[in-house]
């Protein structure tokens, strides 16, 4: 045969082979293509998974849990309401301090507002502690379903005696319900400031 006969057959098989190759190549491509595709996406929703699961761990580590009594919404509550500034004011919010400190199981708060005159000892934080953690609190005795966590005072009113003793009469709630009537706390008046004088703050 010739060899004007034979090129168009040589080009015809070059052309065929490039083609093939082409093809071939392309085909590889997309598939290389499509596996990076669908491993990114893949890598994408377990990343985004991991991510949540850790938010949710770090939210529940930061979690604060909720105390297991709450104490009532408001501490006292007076018969009528003291003038602002005078004396039965004041000592309506040493009541105020008093009750609080309990409720609240603030021991070295209701250590603090305990009245030292008279060069008197107030009682330790371990002896209150156990008064009214262990022992039920001071009004157990005769009130069998007094809890500490719920103590309120409602219809509170006020005696002045003297420049520096005064009494607080109230009404005993365990958060809204009716204990006593006639419970009364006295406060005696140390440098300008009204403090609880009842027996629970000193010695037994």
């Amino acid at each position: 045969m010739s060899i004007s006969k034979r090129l168009p057959i040589f080009i015809a098989l070059i052309v065929g082979s490039m083609v093939l190759i082409a093809a071939c190549g392309g085909s590889d491509s997309d598939s290389v293509s499509s596996s990076e595709s669908a491993s990114s996406s893949g890598g994408g929703s377990i990343v985004s998974a991991a991510t949540e699961l850790e938010s949710e761990a770090v939210g529940d580590e930061v979690a604060t849990p909720e105390p297991e009594h709450q104490p009532p919404a408001v501490s006292v509550v007076a018969l009528e309401v003291p003038e602002a500034g005078s004396e039965e004011a004041e000592v309506f919010a040493a009541l105020d301090r008093y009750v609080t400190s309990i409720n609240t199981q603030d021991w070295p708060a209701f250590q603090a507002q305990c009245s030292t005159g008279n060069s008197r000892n107030v009682t330790s934080i371990d002896k209150i502690t156990f008064a009214f953690e262990e022992a039920g609190g001071f009004f157990k005795y005769d009130i069998p379903d007094f809890a500490i966590y719920g103590f309120n005072g409602r219809a509170v009113e006020f005696r002045i005696y003297s420049a520096d003793n005064a009494r607080a009469t109230f009404d005993l709630y365990d958060y809204d319900k009716w204990l006593a009537t006639g419970v009364s706390r006295t406060f005696k008046k140390v440098d300008g400031v009204w403090m609880s004088d009842s027996y629970e703050c000193y010695p037994g």
